[in-house]
């Protein structure tokens, strides 16, 4: 289709620039933007070992060792480290939680965000 001066139509001139952004926008944000689908573990913290770390004992016996994701925690012996631990540890130290997890850091500690149970 010719434009109105005589010149041949450039069919991108006419178009949205979303329509053609859109493939590439929804790649980008396909890679970049989507969560990994996450797993949920349940059971009993046994082991607070700093702020933003604990360890869970889940069905079957089995042992996870879980980061809190999101929380930056003064580790042992910097200060307030052994405050921070024993505020969590007065959360959840002996509580049925669950945690949504959906990664493991280079540690090979589950990343997650943690809930507690309703008390039955």
């Amino acid at each position: 289709m010719d434009s109105p001066a005589g010149r041949p139509a450039d069919p991108l001139v006419h178009q949205c620039p979303l329509t053609v952004l859109g493939p590439t926008l929804f790649l980008l944000l396909l890679s970049f933007g989507v969560p990994a689908s996450a797993d949920t573990l349940t059971g009993t913290v046994f082991k607070v070992v700093d702020g933003d770390t604990l360890h869970l004992l889940a069905g079957n016996n089995t042992r996870h060792k879980i980061r809190l994701a999101g929380i930056d925690a003064p580790e042992r012996g910097q200060a307030f480290g052994t405050k921070s631990k024993e505020h969590l540890a007065t959360l959840v130290a002996g509580e049925r939680v669950d945690v949504e997890w959906s990664k493991r850091d280079r540690y090979k500690r589950s990343l997650g965000r943690s809930s507690a149970r309703e008390k039955t």
